[in-house]
């Protein structure tokens, strides 16, 4: 009996952590094809440079490899920054500063000016002014699958 409470504890402890992990991933997605933030150095930035990478409109994603959340929407992320070529990666640091609201940041093209709420971040820049600020990994999908 406690043989077979062992295996179910085993089976259903596994089969939470591979849902888990796989949520975010069509189960069709092999796992040769998963992507890491390696694959994308080319398309990395850093926060001095938010506002000089041009007139287009572009975005630049900011997380941390420690978020849970910025986690569970990397290949989301990754997968859809393949096809936009002005879409750029800035991993968190202590440069960049957190505050407790992002709405004055709207209209502004100095990154001394602007902030984040926190992690993971998408931020629209047009003209070289930030025109979007959005938090969250829900928030984020939402835009992208605009």
């Amino acid at each position: 009996m406690k043989r077979l409470f062992l295996i179910l504890s085993a089976t259903l402890l596994l089969n939470g952590c591979a849902k888990s992990k796989t949520a975010s991933i069509p189960m069709s997605e092999s796992l040769m094809s998963l992507f890491d933030y390696n694959d994308i150095d080319n398309r990395k930035i850093t926060w001095e440079s938010i506002f000089s990478l041009g007139d287009n409109r572009y975005r630049v994603y900011i997380y941390s490899e420690k978020c849970g959340h910025c986690n569970e929407i990397k290949q989301t992320i990754i997968e859809h920054s393949k096809t936009d070529e002005f879409f750029y990666f800035l991993e968190y640091n202590s440069d960049i500063p957190i505050l407790d609201s992002v709405d004055e940041t709207i209209g502004k093209s100095n990154y001394k000016e602007i902030g984040i709420l926190g992690t993971p971040t998408l931020l629209v820049i047009e003209n070289r002014v930030l025109v979007e600020n959005i938090a969250g990994s829900k928030a984020i999908i939402d835009t992208l699958e605009k």
